[in-house]
């Protein structure tokens, strides 16, 4: 999911069912902060104002059978979509937990060497690892970039309308992709594994 829409860890952490959304025949996640009258739902948290966003799914991830694990997490009657990893106890961020068993992870398939000159290679590297695969889309302007990461227009302009057209952003993401990264191994028998 990070690689494919530029979300920060904590973002994607405590997404819930009802985050994944269709607007006008696009799949997207609307990043938002949790406003139900439902008294045990958990509270969500975002970096900033700006955080407050729409995401198109990107083509991939269908591929790769998202939707298909959205609808299923709504059978089970899970509200979140990766409720194995909660809160962390000390610091009350979303992305502790799971930033721990990931740095296991990676350590434990030896991926720690440097990568064009940085020295440290984390979750957070899906996310510059995506923002320079959209900036070497053709024509795709920084506003629409800042659009799909959550960041900030800076000027005036920052202050006016709603932002990018879902529509514009899904057109973007249909054009990302990672010349040499093969997922095929994830779709077995024509169907996502």
């Amino acid at each position: 999911i990070a690689l494919y829409s530029g979300m920060r860890l904590g973002e994607i952490i405590q997404l819930r069912t009802n985050d994944v959304k269709t607007e006008s025949g696009v799949l997207f996640f609307d990043i938002t902060t949790l406003l139900v009258e439902d008294d045990d739902a958990e509270d969500k948290s975002l970096k900033n104002d700006n955080s407050l966003r729409e995401i198109p799914v990107h083509p991939m991830l269908l591929t790769l059978g998202f939707a298909q694990f959205v609808e299923e997490r709504r059978r089970q009657g899970s509200t979140r979509l990766f409720p194995d990893y909660d809160r962390s106890p000390t610091d009350d961020s979303w992305s502790k937990t799971f930033s721990a068993w990931f740095r296991h992870y990676r350590e434990h398939l030896g991926v720690s060497q440097v990568i064009r000159g940085r020295n440290k290679v984390d979750f957070h590297s899906f996310r510059h690892t995506f923002e320079d695969g959209v900036r070497d889309i053709p024509n795709v302007n920084k506003e629409w970039r800042d659009a799909l990461q959550g960041h900030g227009e800076t000027g005036v302009s920052g202050e006016y309308g709603l932002g990018v057209r879902l529509q514009r952003l899904f057109e973007v993401l249909e054009k990302l992709s990672y010349p040499g990264l093969d997922l095929s191994h994830l779709i077995r028998d024509g169907k996502p594994g």
